[in-house]
């Protein structure tokens, strides 16, 4: 059993089981985490495939896989990931972008008296947060950033807690520094970015995601800016964005593929 964490998507297939079901199996590129990563502590226990869905697991060379495959649709992922390292975008860093989950309502915080800085999360709120943990997880957050207010780091919290994690607070990421000072917070995306060499999570509010957004967008190639959120809200609350950033074969680093995910709670 190999511990690892998710990189960039290598595509989704579909087909019709004998039942006339869809299936649906989405593939993504992994990487191997030590046995010491942060991730591993707040991973629960996975519980193993059923055997009538493995039959066997070997380590091949590329071209035997490639003639093993029987599937045109399994053969075109493997390709996928074949061309990805040959323009040396294979070895990529998430960046993921959460908006803070639900949080009390401006108007209900103390009668409407209450600060901003406090505004906690809801009931429901709280279970997205759980969810957001197992996500972060997935992908091996090591490096965990957050507007220092009450709603963001309680968002994080959970995965922190687990992960045995300091959150690194960021001042200029509030709504009122961004108020003020809109530069900072697009300022400090474009160096996650640009800087990256391990999964970072940073959680943000509504108001600062068109300076974030726009960020995120210079430094990815005009084909994927349609897949980056454009207009208001952006980001539901609760929601991740996840920017795979690459360095192809030692020029600037480049956003090459991005995932969106809203966590789902009873």
């Amino acid at each position: 059993q190999l511990n690892v964490a998710l990189s960039r998507p290598a595509g989704t297939i579909r087909y019709r089981l004998a039942n006339g079901l869809l299936k649906e199996v989405t593939y993504w590129v992994c990487h191997e985490l030590e046995s010491s990563h942060p991730a591993l502590k707040a991973r629960p226990k996975i519980k193993p495939a059923s055997k009538n869905e493995i039959d066997q697991v070997l380590w091949v060379p590329l071209s035997e896989a490639m003639v093993m495959l029987t599937s045109e649709q399994d053969r075109e992922v493997l390709g996928r990931v074949v061309d990805m390292w040959s323009d040396g975008k294979l070895d990529t860093t998430p960046v993921i972008l959460v908006r803070h989950a639900r949080a009390v309502k401006r108007s209900n915080w103390q009668k409407g008296k209450g600060t901003e800085e406090t505004r906690p999360l809801t009931a429901r709120g709280k279970e997205q947060a759980k969810v957001i943990a197992r996500q972060l997880d997935a992908y091996g957050a090591r490096q965990v950033t957050s507007s220092p207010w009450l709603r963001c780091m309680d968002t994080l919290q959970p995965y922190a807690d687990a992960a045995h994690l300091r959150i690194i607070e960021r001042p200029e990421l509030t709504e009122h520094a961004y108020s003020k000072h809109k530069k900072p917070v697009a300022r400090a995306v474009r160096d996650l970015i640009r800087e990256a060499q391990e999964t970072v999570v940073v959680c943000l509010h509504r108001p600062t995601l068109p300076s974030v957004f726009k960020s995120v967008s210079d430094r990815s190639p005009n084909g994927l800016s349609k897949k980056i959120p454009a207009k208001d809200p952006y980001l539901k609350t609760g929601e991740l964005f996840v920017a795979h950033v690459a360095h192809p074969y030692g020029r600037a680093a480049q956003v090459v593929a991005v995932e969106q995910y809203r966590p789902t709670t009873r």
